[in-house]
Parts: structure tokens; sequence; C-alpha cells
């Protein structure tokens, strides 16, 4: 009896056919999810839910079979780091190109003496570059803001 699914979905929904495979039920907390198919691995399977349950993405993979010969897949996450350490974040920091605005480069043509009403256009567009680069700061800000603090065992500098 071969036991068909439809890919990813949760459903209760089965059919049968002649041929005998072991069908597996994949299981996380209090969710459970059909066999997609045995073409998948169960770490396929782990990773395509890791897009769902972010979580799962260091979970370890744990069988266990039932009398009827179903095989249930438990996805147990695990404990681990969360996020960056502040020497991981000045290190990325460190490693970022300088950018070059157009904005800086016609500031210098103007002080060489071109007249703004000739690079008007130029000026506009490296506005708009500006204003969105303005932008991206500000909501980078705001998502830093809105972070759980993290406990230290160290005293911040200036403490």
């Amino acid at each position: 009896m071969v036991v068909r699914f439809r890919k990813f979905q949760k459903t209760s929904e089965i059919s049968y056919d002649r041929r005998l495979v072991m069908a597996r039920v994949f299981v996380y907390g209090d969710e459970r999810w059909e066999d997609p198919g045995e073409e998948f691995s169960n770490e396929d399977v782990r990773r395509h839910l890791t897009t769902y349950f972010p979580e799962l993405a260091q979970a370890s993979i744990e069988e266990k079979t039932l009398d009827d010969g179903t095989v249930e897949v438990h996805l147990v996450k695990r404990a681990g780091t969360k996020g960056l350490t502040p020497g991981d974040v000045v290190g990325r920091l460190a490693g970022l190109e300088p950018v070059e605005y157009e904005a800086v480069a016609l500031f210098r043509r103007l002080q060489s003496g071109e007249s703004p009403v000739d690079l008007y256009p130029e000026i506009e567009t490296a506005r708009r570059e500006l204003d969105e680069a303005i932008n991206e700061s500000r909501r980078t800000i705001d998502r830093c803001r809105r972070l759980q603090s993290c406990p230290s065992r160290r005293t911040p500098g200036g403490f």
C-alpha cells in the first residue's frame, strides 16, 4: 500500500494504492504533516519547514516507528546561540566597503565652478539616492531599537 500525499500540506486525507511502503509523519510540537513523498529526505523536509519555523534551522531529527509501521519523524529544536556577538558586529562593520554617493562627486564639480543649472538632472538623481540611503538607515535604526536587550556578563564601557 502506498500512501499518497499532497506536497507539504497538512491534511488528514489519505488514499491507498496496492504497493507497500512505510509512511512517514512529520511532527513538530502539536503540528503534524504527512509524508511529502519518498523523494524527499527527512533533512529536505526539515529545511522546507524552516521557512515557516525558523527555529528548526538547527533542529535534530528523531524517528520513532509506530505499531502500524508508520514512521514518526520528530523535529526537535535545539538550544543554541542567537544572533551576533558585539565582536561579530564590529568585525562585519569593519569589513564594509565605503559607499561613494553621486552627491559627493557633484559637490566637487560644483566647487570647481560648474553651474548648478547644468547639473540639475544629476543633482535630482543624487538627492533621491541620498534620500533612500537615509530612509534605509532610519529603518535599520528602528529595527535595532525594537530588539530585546541581551544580558551581558561584562559591564559596558562608560559605566
